[in-house]
């Protein structure tokens, strides 16, 4: 069984959003280092998504330790891509480290970071005042007629 994560900037266009994020890494010889990368945030986005390429480059080796993906990404387009593996990164951000888990893709496309991580990361603080948000207190899911529809819009 696959759990489905929706994903939306690998297909969309317009304005983007991004954060440079350290992520502290550990090398074969237990030398800690850091490594910035340039992410994309999506509010769409459900999951965080890496590519292999970055993966690589990041832990300086061609065959990084990757977990097995039980995720199946849904594009903006409605296409559903699986993704090859997972991996978790411990992310830095204004001096606080936050464990991440990433899927990763082979496309070479720019790390996306999901909605759920940015808050994680205290990249987004939601500021909502309950009295300004729209409320629907009761539905009637009963058919409506065309009739009753043409009566409301006059």
């Amino acid at each position: 069984m696959f759990k489905v994560e929706t994903l939306s900037t690998l297909s969309s266009k317009g304005k983007k959003v991004f954060a440079s994020l350290e992520f502290c890494l550990t090398d074969t010889y237990k030398h800690n280092y850091k490594s910035q990368l340039l992410c994309q945030l999506d509010t769409g986005a459900t999951c965080s998504v890496i590519s292999y390429g970055d993966v690589c480059a990041l832990l300086q080796t061609a065959e990084p330790p990757l977990g097995k993906s039980t995720v199946r990404l849904k594009l903006f387009d409605g296409s559903v891509m699986k993704p090859s593996r997972d991996i978790d990164f411990l992310v830095e951000y204004r001096g606080e480290r936050h464990s991440l888990q990433f899927q990763v893709v082979g496309k070479s496309k720019q790390p996306v970071i999901s909605f759920g991580s940015w808050e994680k990361l205290g990249l987004l603080k939601l500021d909502i005042d309950e009295n300004k948000v729209n409320k629907v207190e009761s539905f009637d899911d009963s058919p409506v007629s065309k009739e009753t529809i043409v009566k409301r819009v006059q």
